[in-house]
């Protein structure tokens, strides 16, 4: 059964806020766009992952956990997938690489070479990097006072339809480890089937879930500050619900988008500007934050929309702080 479910992460929608309210000239803006086209070719693979193991998703003895990220050793560490059980625990990192992918067992340099262009990029090794992030879990168990008997496998697997795993580049250490997802039903079978000698409770099993519920942390990143862009060089006003463009044009008690002609009150067109702000600047702000960022002149107008909004409040009417998090839901 699915514990903690696969979901969008949400750097995919910071970096998507962000690349829409920058110029396309920006210093940064390529950066920004590359670094979403990874973040969403890893969801894409781990939603594959999911699909192949949809069968075993349903086994009331197998707990599934996506993206879980936990504090150890004074850093945190994330995986993709972890399934438990009582007799074993499984690790899975996916990798959603298309081209040929070659491997150095030795120095752990793990090499894309890209099918069209024929362009070499070096990755961290997957399979290390799911192998160090079980012995994080081991560490992490006996921290928190859980039981770490049961052993734990670590796999790393190829999701894109079009990777080509080198078999030269391969050695012993990665015999049955690092593999194509279309082989992981039957490795998950034969590795639930075989007899590990040590055998958890129902009730030592859901502690371990119950805590990694509590102990995860889903990272949020300051996109601004990971990137160095100040908050100056941002695109502000507010944007079309339809095409996105920015900023649209308050006519009476419309906003009219000069692009597509699309029309919408207040309460069509603030939401997705207000989440724009959340996602890139502060999950929280002031009236005249707002009027700044939605270029608006009227404070008394500005004071009714967000009231409209229904948001939650902190202070006094003159220093009210709004809290926008319910629109990052």
């Amino acid at each position: 059964m699915i514990v903690k479910p696969l979901k969008r992460p949400v750097i995919i929608d910071q970096l998507e806020a962000l690349s829409r309210r920058l110029p396309p000239r920006h210093p940064r803006y390529g950066k920004i766009v590359n670094d979403l086209g990874g973040y969403r070719s890893g969801y894409a693979g781990e939603k594959h992952l999911l699909y192949t193991l949809r069968s075993f998703a349903e086994r009331p003895d197998l707990n599934f956990l996506h993206n879980v990220r936990l504090l150890q050793y004074g850093y945190h560490f994330e995986t993709d997938l972890m399934i438990l059980s009582r007799h074993q625990h499984i690790f899975l990192e996916s990798k959603n690489f298309k081209g040929r992918l070659e491997f150095d067992g030795e120095t752990g340099q793990f090499t894309r070479v890209d099918a069209d262009t024929g362009e070499r990029q070096v990755f961290r090794q997957p399979l290390l990097q799911v192998q160090s992030h079980r012995d994080d879990f081991t560490g992490w168990l006996v921290k928190q006072k859980l039981s770490a008997e049961v052993p734990i496998e670590a796999y790393a697997v190829l999701t894109h339809s079009q990777a080509f795993l080198d078999p030269a580049s391969m050695d012993k250490s990665m015999a049955g480890r690092l593999f194509r997802s279309e082989v992981l039903p039957q490795r998950i079978q034969k590795l639930l089937g075989q007899k590990t000698g040590v055998c958890l409770t129902d009730v030592q099993l859901q502690a371990i879930c119950d805590r990694i519920l509590l102990m995860d942390r889903p990272l949020k990143r300051n996109v601004l500050s990971t990137y160095g862009i100040p908050q100056s060089d941002l695109i502000t006003g507010v944007r079309c619900p339809a095409c996105s463009q920015i900023p649209m044009l308050k006519r009476k008690t419309k906003w009219c988008c000069g692009r597509c002609g699309f029309t919408g009150n207040s309460e069509t067109v603030l939401p997705p500007t207000m989440r724009d702000y959340a996602l890139i600047v502060s999950e929280y702000l002031t009236k005249k934050q707002f009027m700044n960022f939605c270029h608006m002149e009227n404070g008394p107008q500005a004071s009714y929309y967000l009231r409209k909004q229904r948001l939650q409040m902190k202070g006094g009417t003159k220093g009210a702080v709004y809290c926008l998090s319910d629109l990052l839901k």
